[in-house]
């Protein structure tokens, strides 16, 4: 799993607008009952973003599962529209959730992403 830090000039998605082409509907983010394995966990405070505050998430891996404990709350989730990132990554079709703290996290299909809330146990 890598993520890339996509640091550069700032584009025409702002904050808070919602980046779904296609509706909230169907998004395989989730948020994980305590019992849901996980094939590898990271933290939203270990991910690096970019001034607009997106991070991508490229599954050179390709785990089927990813636990990501987040110490703030969703507020939108989706597909993305047409949309390039300001380090020039186009993740149209890619799933995206954002979170209250402004940080939005792109990732590719066949990746099921599961946030944990502080607190709960791991999920490995």
């Amino acid at each position: 799993m890598a993520s890339r830090d996509t640091r550069s000039a700032p584009g025409n998605v702002g904050r808070g607008q919602d980046r779904a082409g296609a509706g909230r509907a169907g998004s395989p983010e989730q948020v994980a009952p305590p019992s849901v394995a996980a094939e590898m966990e990271l933290s939203l405070s270990d991910l690096i973003s970019d001034e607009r505050g997106e991070v991508v998430l490229f599954n050179d891996s390709e785990f089927r599962t990813l636990a990501l404990r987040a110490d703030v709350g969703v507020v939108a989730k989706g597909l993305a529209a047409r949309h390039l990132t300001a380090g020039g990554e186009d993740v149209t079709g890619f799933h995206f959730v954002t979170f209250e703290n402004g940080v939005t996290l792109y990732y590719q299909k066949g990746l099921e992403l599961i946030v944990q809330p502080p607190g709960a146990p791991r999920a490995r």
